[in-house]
């Protein structure tokens, strides 16, 4: 389900909506510094981040030596939990929002996108095992962000020739989707991806993609 459907279908209020792009925004400015390298920005946000208490850290530490996206070792922060492992950054926010930034400086200047495409599915259902244990129910925001992508193209692989016809642009941030249970869930995720790709000339996930 995208987004832009959230307001209608879950009748939330407006004022949450501007908090989620709110924060979403402030987040993407922070990552965006670093000339000659692009940024992945994931983020997951329950429609009670902005309404509940905090959230245990210790339980968020405990749970997530269990599963593989976030089996690091974390420090604390004003924000909360993080870590940060060479070009992998993970931010636990109190409010039980998560943050995922990996980091590459392409010096070649093409960017593999089906290896993100895949990590956004490992980060959405591991966040979601994640949430489910410790009691955050769904429906949960996931996002995407691309950011300092300015002259970059695909690296495709088998022979696909990525075509960036707008070079200018430099942050890619397509309408999040909202995950309601797993049902669907693959077609959610590919989806979400599905302007990226557009965005290098190709119009179908990697799995089967051509060029326009």
């Amino acid at each position: 389900m995208e987004f832009d459907k959230v307001e209608t279908i879950f009748d939330i209020d407006k004022n949450l909506l501007e908090k989620i792009d709110e924060f979403k925004n402030e987040r993407i400015l922070k990552h965006t510094n670093d000339e000659g390298k692009y940024n992945i920005i994931f983020h997951s946000i329950s429609l009670d981040a902005f309404s509940k208490f905090p959230m245990a850290l210790e339980e968020f530490r405990i749970e997530f030596g269990k599963h593989p996206l976030f089996q690091r070792s974390y420090a604390y922060n004003f924000e909360g939990l993080y870590h940060d492992y060479e070009e992998e950054f993970v931010q636990v926010f109190r409010n039980g929002i998560f943050e995922a930034v990996f980091s590459d400086y392409g010096s070649k200047k093409r960017i593999s996108l089906r290896y993100y495409n895949d990590k956004f599915d490992t980060f959405v259902k591991e966040s979601l095992k994640i949430y489910d244990t410790l009691g955050i129910n769904c429906p949960i925001l996931f996002h995407v962000t691309i950011i300092n992508i300015k002259d970059y193209k695909l690296d495709a692989g088998l022979g696909v020739r990525s075509h960036v016809w707008d070079t200018q642009r430099n942050i890619l941030n397509p309408i999040g989707i909202i995950i309601k249970n797993d049902n669907e869930l693959d077609n959610n995720i590919n989806n979400l991806f599905v302007p990226i790709w557009n965005h290098f000339g190709i119009s179908m996930d990697y799995t089967n993609c051509h060029n326009e």
